[in-house]
């Protein structure tokens, strides 16, 4: 039992319990490059620690050996260094592999470096370094984000001027003017209106940006932070109120994770700027700027936003199949709300994204994904308009959060059902036992408080017969009675002789039939205690009992004077009376004469009643 509890209990733990899940990222996430130059980049990472069970780093990732060539790579000072086992096998041109081995109480990686790997830039063009599916840290799913480099030429491409990487297109130069031409007679027609209407570029939702936060000490203050953001041009523009202070911008794409820093120009005017290159097309970016005195003495900060220019995306939000005006949409850390025609429109870079749709007056989170694709981008426009219809299905929510407690629903019924079996057996075991000694137990509680002599009677008390119809109530049977003939005379004829006349219900005599045998009157128990029952049928059979009374006074004279009559006996044993007739004679008188033959009646007819 405890082994089929122990499994069925453990059929719902994941198969990889303790693997944690992560995220690595390289530092920095791009830039730009001279060809000829170096650059290092570090691979960190965001995983908790496993505890006390074995963990480690598997990072690898891939490169464009033509444009970049590996110099060193190394684990110094990071997270994993000095663990029970690291190498770099698997290390060639254009693939960096590093594996550490920590058999016992992973440490866990929180935005700390693993690894460093320098290169050089060789050729002009773009680098990516993208992470292999093997890489993971602790044994987890990770996630990797990579990250891609511009190696720039050592001069600036023909038509533009200045030093890489800040080259620039000088504007054109101002073209002279056309003489017009002398007109024509009106020989020329008139060109017709096109009749293919252009469609305006549609407003952009308002967006919910975080307000940018100000912070000063000492007196020192950023101020006029003005921000930038078109098809050409990404930057921010500021002042600082004390000419010596220092300042320094860096920026990402999530608040608590700026990891890249640009670079900060000052003006001819004392302002600062900083313009941000290789930024994603339609992301919201974080940046932060600060500024100390040279005495570190007082010092400002700016937490502001910018969001670049993309590919133009009208959404239109539905829940069930029905408009959502007013329902919130969260795609990644940017927030929109839907018009009164429930569409919202903005712009977004290539790629896939998950809307997370709450509809007005809910707090329901109901995801749904859509792809921007990339279109090109003309000089001077936007490019074309992508629509998409987010329709917010309750029922497809619940069918997936459904399907991922179904291992936790099989587990939790293999648990109950093996309880409620284990419950049942136990209570029909119980019955069981209490059945088989209850007559035990009774009968040992009488013996306790009663002793054998309960015992005693429950077995010799015979059980009363309360049956009434035990008492023999049958009438007493009486003699029929003979009319006597009248006395024979001369002047009556002598009856003729003649056969004896059949036996009918006219010439039946009951004097003349022999009496039965005396028969042994079977033995019968105590007649029962006297009833109102019982004493309705005394009073019915009064006359009887009267000479039965008579009879228990003188029991041996059980002969009456008269042979033709009848008498009762009383048995005491079962309480019955027994009807007899007597034809006896006395003993010291002669016989009497016989009787004269009685005169003839008239016979009355067949079948009448006498």
């Amino acid at each position: 039992m405890a082994l089929l509890l122990f499994t069925a209990v453990f059929s719902v733990i994941p198969a990889r319990v303790f693997a944690l899940a992560g995220t690595v990222y390289f530092t920095p996430s791009g830039g730009n490059v001279v060809n000829g130059n170096e650059f290092t980049v570090e691979v960190r990472g965001n995983v908790p620690s496993p505890g006390i069970w074995g963990g480690g780093a598997t990072i690898k990732f891939t490169y464009d050996a033509s444009k970049v060539q590996l110099i060193d790579r190394n684990d110094t000072g990071g997270v994993f260094q000095n663990n029970n086992r690291s190498n770099w096998d698997g290390t060639t041109a254009g693939t960096v592999r590093y594996e550490a081995v920590v058999w016992w109480g992973a440490p866990g990686v929180n935005n700390q470096k693993i690894i460093s790997v320098k290169f050089k830039a060789i050729a002009p063009g773009n680098v990516t370094l993208n992470f292999a599916p093997e890489t993971n840290v602790n044994n987890g799913p990770t996630t990797g984000t990579p990250s891609t480099f511009t190696v720039l030429p050592t001069t600036c491409p023909t038509g533009q001027i200045g030093t890489p990487p800040n080259c620039t297109t000088p504007p054109p130069p101002s073209p002279s003017p056309t003489p017009k031409p002398t007109p024509k007679p009106s020989t020329t027609p008139t060109p017709k209106p096109s009749t293919t209407p252009t469609t305006p570029a549609p407003e952009q939702s308002v967006e919910e940006t975080p307000a940018p936060v100000v912070e000063s000490d000492g007196g020192l203050k950023i101020e006029d932070v003005k921000i930038v953001a078109n098809r050409q041009k990404n930057s921010v523009t500021w002042t600082i109120n004390k000419a010596d202070a220092v300042p320094k911008v860096t920026y990402g794409t999530t608040k608590g994770d700026l990891r890249s820093e640009a670079t900060v120009t000052k003006q001819e005017d004392g302002s600062y700027e900083t313009v941000f290159s290789s930024l994603k097309l339609g992301t919201l970016y974080y940046f932060t700027i600060k500024a100390t005195t040279p005495d570190q003495l007082q010092g400002a900060t700016y937490n502001g936003t910018l969001t670049t220019r993309g590919y133009p995306v009208q959404l239109t939000i539905q829940q069930n199949g029905v408009l959502a005006p007013g329902a919130k949409v969260k795609i990644g850390d940017r927030s929109f709300t839907a018009n009164k025609n429930a569409i919202i429109t903005t712009e977004l870079g290539d790629g896939k994204y998950d809307a997370m749709i709450s509809p007005i007056g809910s707090t329901d989170l109901l995801s749904v994904s859509f792809t921007v694709q990339k279109k090109p981008i003309p000089t001077n426009g936007s490019p074309e308009l992508q629509s998409f219809i987010l329709n917010a299905s309750l029922a497809d929510t619940a069918a997936t959060q459904g399907g991922n407690l179904i291992p936790i629903i099989i587990g939790g019924a293999s648990v109950l059902g093996i309880g409620a079996a284990s419950m049942i057996g136990f209570i029909l075991l119980r019955r069981r036992n209490q059945s088989q000694t209850s007559t035990t137990v009774d009968n040992d509680l009488l013996l306790a408080n009663y002793g054998t002599a309960i015992e005693e009677y429950r077995t010799n008390t015979p059980t009363p017969n309360l049956d009434a119809t035990a008492i023999n109530t049958t009438p007493v049977e009486t003699t029929p009675l003979v009319a006597t003939p009248p006395p024979v005379t001369n002047d009556m004829p002598a009856p003729a002789q003649s056969s004896p006349a059949p036996d009918t219900a006219a010439n039946f005599d009951a004097s003349t039939l022999p009496l039965p045998p005396a028969q042994e009157q079977p033995q019968m128990v105590a007649p029962p205690p006297e009833t109102p029952e019982n004493s309705q049928i005394t009073e019915q059979l009064s006359p009887e009992l009267a000479a039965v009374e008579s009879i228990e006074e003188n029991p041996a004279d059980t002969v009456t004077d008269n042979p033709d009559e009848t008498s009762a006996v009383y048995d005491a044993a079962t309480g019955e009376l027994d009807i007899i007739h007597h034809h006896t004679q006395p003993t010291n008188q002669a016989p009497p004469a016989p009787a004269p033959p009685p005169p003839s009646l008239p016979q009355p007819p067949l079948g009448a009643s006498q």
